[in-house]
């Protein structure tokens, strides 16, 4: 378990009060939700992308 982030792959630090700095954590778990992240943001890039062929194909 990561000591910085808690397992949540996101580190939250109040530098003053009422002011928190949100950063990324460096560990195992932040690596793979960085990779899930990335293969659902491409898979709905691919889904968008085949929806404006289908759309252009229907219109022109």
């Amino acid at each position: 378990m990561c000591l910085q982030c808690n397992n949540t792959g996101v580190i939250r630090k109040e530098t003053y009060p009422g002011v928190i700095e949100t950063s990324g954590c460096n560990c195992e778990v932040a690596k793979q939700q960085e990779a899930t992240y990335w293969e659902r943001w491409n898979n709905w890039l691919d889904h968008f992308e085949r929806s404006v062929q289908m759309h252009e194909q229907r219109v022109g």
